[in-house]
């Protein structure tokens, strides 16, 4: 390869030495041609004297032909330095070819060199004879025939590697072709099953939605059961019936209880004031004619404080009050009864009055002052009671305890209207405001009557077995066949 381009660059060089050599015999052509032109000139000098008017056209044309000569050999010189600059670019750029042919055969050599090592890793055996071609190319480094010409095998080696490699690449391109196809195919297989799956799954999607639609118009139709059912049961469980407010609710021993109603049902204490006061209130901003009923199934009196302070609101109220009693009112309660508008109770309920009562400590002193506290406190409501009954207040505390020696005075409400503390004994009470179904929990002792084994004792001495009753409220009894005495009190 290198004697190839030895060979270019001597005729290149033979060119250049050529075209110098031409324009040089060009030049001195002229240069002669202007001699003898000179020559010419001066010879018939005397000639010429003689003849000047005859040859000066023809010394004019010579001059002409002269300048002409001379711009042409100028124009010739231009040329040949136009051509010398273009030798030496071409040379220049030969030269640069030549660097960079160098280079390139440098990189091909070592190209050639990793070739060589890549080649010895496969092959000791070849690895051997390019060593040995290595030496071979060292002893001869001298004649560069035989380097071109191993450098060319080198060359040729290369390039049968080169396209080794190219055609291994080329059956990897095909391959990986074929395994992009095989990918394609398979990628196409997988989608067409996901689109077969997405339909199958589309179809059972509008399968459920159509059993769904089918289970909520089910549904649906159960609610809507249920909800008529519900109303049915809601209808059932209250009374549709318009309630009537009567002016005069009692008439023939029968009191009609409106739902204008407010129970007062064990000890009068504190929030028993505002429970029963708040209800007036509200029933009076209802309606100030209709009646109010206070109904009291059992109390034993209390707060005389809290107890006023209903008796306040009675008085207050422009709607009338009936108190209706149905088993038992003492104390306070019974004062409420006493000083209602209107009293009612059954012939078997009892009512109770006596003197207060309270414990007290400290010195002589605070105590009666206390003491006097209290007496204020009973003539405040024993004064009214006495004068409704048409007695003094002292003949009614005699009266107390000539009833009884604890000046527990009980009567019972048929014997209590003649002492005008009830104004009127009812056969009947028709709560005609209780419109809903009841749902209040009731004593313990009911709700557990279906589970008392789980409640029974035994008896330490005898072993037997027994049942301890609910604590009675006063004035109460217990009326009930007992013989194994399996029933106890507390």
């Amino acid at each position: 390869m290198n004697g190839q381009l030895t060979r270019t660059y001597l005729m290149i060089m033979l060119l250049a030495v050529g075209l110098s050599a031409t324009t040089g015999r060009w030049a001195f052509a002229q240069d002669v041609a202007v001699a003898e032109a000179v020559d010419e000139t001066e010879a018939p000098k005397a000639e010429a004297e003689e003849e000047v008017d005859e040859l000066a056209p023809l010394r004019k044309e010579q001059e002409r032909l002269a300048a002409e000569a001379a711009l042409s050999q100028a124009k010739l010189e231009a040329e040949l330095r136009k051509m010398r600059e273009e030798t030496t670019v071409l040379q220049t750029k030969l030269a640069l070819a030549q660097a960079r042919h160098e280079a390139k055969m440098a990189e091909i050599n070592q190209t050639q060199a990793l070739a060589d090592a890549e080649m010895a890793a496969k092959n000791r055996a070849l690895q051997q004879e390019l060593a040995e071609a290595r030496q071979k190319v060292e002893r001869l480094t001298a004649a560069q025939s035989l380097r071109d010409a191993e450098q060319a095998k080198a060359l040729a080696d290369a390039k049968a590697e080169v396209a080794a490699i190219e055609s291994e690449m080329s059956l990897d391109n095909a391959r990986q072709r074929k395994a992009l196809a095989d990918l394609k195919l398979e990628n196409e297989k997988l989608q067409a099953e996901i689109s077969l799956k997405q339909t199958q799954m589309s179809k059972q999607e509008l399968e459920f939605n159509v059993s769904m639609a089918a289970h909520e118009r089910e549904m649906k139709t159960l609610q809507a059961d249920i909800a008529k059912r519900d109303l049915r049961y809601k209808w059932a469980s209250g009374v549709n019936n318009k309630i009537e407010y009567a002016a005069e609710p009692y008439a023939d021993g029968v009191l009609r209880i409106s739902d204008r109603r407010i129970d007062l049902n064990g000890p009068i204490a504190y929030g028993t004031d505002d429970y029963v006061c708040d209800r007036i209130h509200f029933y009076n901003n209802q309606s100030k004619t209709e009646p109010i009923f206070i109904v009291i199934d059992r109390s034993p009196g209390g707060s005389v404080m809290v107890g006023y302070r209903i008796l306040k609101a009675m008085e207050a109220s422009e709607a009338p009050i009936h108190v209706v009693v149905k088993s038992f009112a003492a104390s306070m309660a019974a004062a409420i009864t006493t000083l209602a508008d209107e009293s009612y109770a059954y012939p078997n309920a009892i009512i109770l009055h006596h003197q207060m009562s309270a414990g007290m400590s400290g010195n002589m002193t605070q105590m009666g002052e206390r003491y006097e506290k209290m007496k204020e406190w009973a003539k405040r409501l024993h004064n009214p009671i006495a004068e409704k009954m048409g007695v003094s207040p002292d003949r009614f505390t005699e009266m107390m305890y000539e009833a009884n020696s604890d000046g527990d005075w009980d009567e019972f409400a048929t014997e209590a209207v003649k002492l005008k503390w009830v104004d009127h004994i009812v056969k009947e009470v028709r709560e005609e405001g209780i419109i809903d179904k009841p749902e209040q929990q009731y004593g313990f002792f009911f709700f557990f009557q279906k589970e008392l084994e789980k409640h029974e004792k035994t008896d330490g001495e005898t072993g037997q077995r027994y049942l301890e009753l609910p604590r009675l409220q006063p004035m109460d009894y217990y009326y009930l066949y007992n013989p194994d005495n399996y029933y106890r009190m507390r």
